[in-house]
């Protein structure tokens, strides 16, 4: 059950921090990016831990999240207070690929984790 609640969360959060208005950016170049990599990695973890045990659903959901990228992208171009920017869409795959690679290295430990905290795997 827990699982399932960071997927959703995850989603909460990317969502709101794509287009939230937020004031200029005041944290130095190139901090937007690593954002937008942290955001897209936390979406996919969270997807391949919710869907991992179907392989259909799985597929159809990175199918959905790796539209996102772009999607967000074309939304953001038609906010007043955002803009399209394709170095963003760069970063958001770059995420998606690091969210794999923390699955596939840390899935383990973390399926544990959720077993300790009495979720079912």
């Amino acid at each position: 059950m827990i699982k399932y609640k960071f997927f959703w969360l995850s989603l909460i959060i990317l969502f709101f921090s794509l287009f939230y208005p937020f004031e200029g950016n005041k944290s130095g170049p190139g901090y937007d990016k690593v954002v937008h990599i942290l955001l897209f990695a936390f979406v996919s973890v969270n997807a391949y831990f919710y869907f991992s045990k179907d392989k259909k659903q799985l597929i159809l959901v990175l199918a959905i999240i790796a539209s996102l990228p772009v999607l967000t992208e074309v939304i953001q171009h038609f906010i007043p207070y955002r803009n399209f920017d394709w170095k963003d869409i760069i970063a958001d795959y770059v995420g998606l690929v690091v969210g794999w690679g923390i699955f596939v290295l840390l899935k383990k430990p973390i399926i544990g984790i959720y077993k300790l905290l009495g979720d079912e795997y």
